[in-house]
């Protein structure tokens, strides 16, 4: 007559399946059993609802386990709530006992809408005694999903240094037949073996029609074994490149790393708001694309990017920076740039879409200032759909030139297109102490291309004010849309906010509500602006001056030709 051994054991509610001690005595009866009692609370073998943070952990029906090599029945019948099983053996088994619930990880898996299939996440326990505990061996990775008219074909995941996830290496997902909807989200759940992601996952999602999206997650991260790894929602974009999914400050700063190191041309998306603090450093010559997904970095104490030739795109940034020598910011040895998205845009450059938030504020140290909310400095490049209500201060010592605008303090271009358009500015920018050749516009300080390019759609509703005392040396160039230009036209751009220009003494002084000044690189070129509109107010209070020029459009055209054409003059200009 065989003994009946009970074994009780306590699966916890955070995926970690382990057995609480429970003293036993031998019956009678015709087979050895194991029973395994778990709260209700995800399962080995299926996801349940997430509840506190936490997954349900269920037996399932066809569940069974070995132990010392000896596999039980499998499960037909579960106890009320899916928490007890009871499981049969057809022979007696000596101590000590190990237990395995599944062998290891596959790397073929099957899909499960919102969940995993039974087996796939491996569990083991050891005792010598009538209690054990179960521990998983994987972890589960979920990925929400969505994409109209998208069918998925198949997910596979693979580390980016090679470290394998599974015995074979990779993971895929399988699809069935025809593919897998996600035009309403569907969430696709992949098991792992736990790992270090020195480099990070990688994530090809292949579509039906053979488009494929390729993203980077987990950099630096530590895979453990019984946790649920939750992916943000994502739409589905086809992309040749992969791209590196951030979702926290730490893989943002690895991400930023990467960069430093080298790796100039990588491309990334946001997937979630970032708040970064004082530790942040601006990414170097950023060569890739930075899709922010619509999601916001806040608390920057410093650019986001130090000199950006590549994209950033659909991303909100909104930072605190306060700058008072060259350790802050970037240039060389006779000028500095700064801005708040980016200090300088370079060659091929491109700000797409793009929010910028906060204060910059600027203290002249006897160096040539350039800032802007979203750049310093933009040697070539484009800006593009974007806006800003950021607060810029500039406090001048009068030792070099001044160029600030709303979005940028200075473009230029030697060689190639030069562009500024369909954007607007509603901040801020404040003025104080010795301004040398002052150049400051509502969105560029000065537009200065030798080749044809475009300023065009912008929008300046915000405020530009000097202080009462301040001093203005020199030349000083001010207006509604840029301080100065040297361009060929300006079209569609508007002024409706408010220019208050004082000072205790001044040079000379151009104003406009569009432009400060307008001049060409050569007597030969003409400048023409059509449809530009001032509908707000300009006042110039200086207290004694060289020589004052203020206009509803344009202070002063220094060029031979130029042409206004439907331009529209509702504001008011005021001079004392």
């Amino acid at each position: 007559m065989r003994k009946n051994l009970y074994i009780i054991g306590l699966l916890l509610a955070t995926l970690l399946l382990s057995c609480s001690k429970q003293t036993w005595e031998p019956t009678v009866a015709e087979d050895f059993t194991l029973t395994v009692s778990m709260p209700e609370a995800v399962t080995k073998t299926v996801l349940g609802t997430k509840s506190d943070g936490e997954y349900p952990v269920l037996w399932g029906v066809g569940d069974y386990i070995t132990v010392n090599g000896v596999k039980s029945r499998a499960l037909t019948i579960l106890e009320a709530g899916r928490t007890t099983a009871v499981f049969h053996f057809s022979q007696s088994i000596k101590t000590p006992y190990r237990v395995q619930y599944g062998t290891s990880v596959p790397a073929s898996q099957l899909y499960t809408e919102g969940n995993i299939r039974g087996f796939y996440v491996p569990m083991q326990a050891v005792s010598y005694d009538a209690s054990f505990a179960l521990q998983h061996q994987a972890c589960i990775l979920r990925l929400p999903l969505s994409g109209s008219g998208v069918k998925v074909a198949g997910v596979s995941v693979s580390a980016l240094d090679g470290t394998p996830l599974c015995e074979g290496g990779p993971v895929c997902l399988t699809m069935p037949a025809g593919g897998v909807s996600i035009s309403s989200a569907r969430t696709f759940c992949i098991v792992l073996q736990p790992t270090v992601l020195a480099k990070g996952l990688k994530l090809e999602i292949v579509s039906t029609t053979g488009d494929r999206m390729c993203l980077t997650s987990f950099v630096g991260e530590t895979l453990v074994a019984g946790k649920v790894y939750e992916f943000p929602s994502t739409a589905f974009t086809a992309n040749e490149m992969p791209i590196t999914a951030i979702s926290t400050y730490s893989q943002l700063k690895d991400f930023a790393a990467l960069v430093a190191s080298g790796e100039k041309y990588l491309e990334a998306r946001l997937v979630s708001d970032i708040t970064a603090d004082g530790t942040w450093t601006p990414m170097g010559s950023f060569y890739g694309d930075f899709d922010g997904g619509g999601y916001t970095i806040s608390g920057l104490q410093k650019a986001f990017i130090n000199e950006l030739c590549g994209c950033a795109r659909n991303l909100t940034v909104d930072g605190d920076i306060t700058i008072t020598s060259k350790d802050d910011i970037m240039g060389d040895e006779s000028i500095y740039w700064a801005g708040i998205l980016t200090n300088r845009m370079y060659t091929g450059a491109l700000v797409s879409n793009c929010v910028v938030k906060g204060t910059i504020s600027y203290r002249q140290w006897g160096k040539a200032v350039r800032v802007g909310a979203i750049c310093g400095y933009a040697v070539r490049g484009t800006v593009e759909n974007s806006t800003s209500d950021a607060d810029i201060s500039v406090i001048g010592d009068g030792s070099a030139s001044v160029e600030a605008g709303g979005l940028i303090g200075r473009a230029y271009s030697s060689s190639e297109l030069l562009s500024v358009k369909n954007s607007s500015y509603n901040g801020l920018i404040s003025l104080s102490g010795s301004l040398k050749s002052l150049y400051l516009g509502g969105i560029v300080g000065l537009f200065d291309p030798a080749v044809a390019s475009t300023f065009a759609d912008n929008h300046f509703s915000g405020q530009i004010i000097s202080a009462d005392n301040s001093v203005l040396i020199g030349d000083s160039c001010v207006g509604g849309l840029a301080g100065a230009v040297k361009i060929s036209a300006l079209d569609g751009c508007s002024s409706d906010g408010e220019i208050l220009l004082r000072a205790s003494s001044a040079g000379n002084v151009y104003a406009g509500g569009i432009l400060g000044r307008a001049q060409s690189y050569s007597d030969g070129n003409s400048i023409a602006l059509s449809s530009c509109s001032f509908k707000g107010n300009l006042m110039v209070d200086i207290t004694t001056y060289s020589n004052i020029k203020a206009n509803p459009i344009t202070g002063l055209y220094s060029t031979a030709i130029h042409t206004e054409t439907d331009c529209e003059t509702g504001g008011s200009v005021v001079v004392r």
